[in-house]
């Protein structure tokens, strides 16, 4: 979908999904290295992509990143190590973020404040939301924390995310994962691979290498490569 086609000028402005992945600092007060950045603008109205950007970030000191990866999200030292450094992507992530409302989970009190700190490090402005949309506040507010509730919550993002084929299904993904509810998740990204999208397949593979399941992980990597031969990341 064209940015034109979603005309923001009468209504709200276009909502940005972003996600980040950063090292883990062993130590109170160190420094968290951003190691990943994905985004997907979503148009208001339709509910429809409007763009995306989605890159590894290779910090400066790569010994913060194992050379195996324990990580759901399979990041290692080598797979960071030719990507391109945050100030060398930093002009991209303003751009796709800033001015828009950012949507993700438990983006208030993570990912907002990694964005700020990366930005301060270069000495340069960090990029603005107009509003925020973070799944783990809905779910507190809205739902509380019984069990029933969040299965309520669960059913509705999960519904959302499978019936407007735009959504990012990382949210409801991350939802059951999170809470120990495995072939859920797994249920998601078999859904989500619909789409066709390299990162879905990558993530697929990653969860069945943290279960143990070495034959579904082999399936899924050797059907990537099938699908996505020049993905930089298998």
């Amino acid at each position: 979908m064209a940015a034109s086609d979603c005309n923001t000028s009468q209504g709200a402005p276009e909502i940005v999904f972003f996600d980040l992945e950063t090292t883990v600092p062993k130590a109170a007060g160190a420094k968290f290295w951003v190691l990943e950045f994905g985004a997907v603008v979503v148009c208001p109205r339709k509910l429809a992509e409007i763009e995306s950007f989605s890159t590894l970030i290779r910090p400066e000191d790569l010994s913060v990143v194992a050379l195996r990866s324990s990580r759901p999200d399979g990041i290692t030292r080598e797979a960071v190590s030719t990507a391109p450094a945050f100030k060398e992507v930093a002009e991209k992530i303003y751009t796709i973020l800033n001015g828009r409302i950012w949507a993700g989970h438990n983006i208030q009190r993570f990912d907002c404040v990694r964005i700020k700190e990366a930005f301060a490090e270069l000495d340069r402005p960090a990029p603005q939301p107009v509003g925020l949309i973070d799944s783990l506040g809905v779910l507190t507010q809205k739902f509380g924390r019984r069990a029933g509730n969040i299965k309520r919550w669960r059913h509705w993002l999960i519904t959302l995310a499978w019936d407007n084929k735009n959504i990012d299904w990382l949210a409801p993904f991350k939802l059951e994962f999170e809470n120990h509810e495995p072939q859920r998740a797994k249920l998601i990204l078999a859904k989500a691979r619909e789409k066709g999208r390299e990162g879905v397949w990558m993530k697929s593979a990653i969860v069945e290498r943290e279960l143990g399941n070495t034959e579904e992980e082999k399936e899924l990597l050797d059907k990537s490569l099938e699908l996505f031969p020049s993905f930089f990341k298998l």
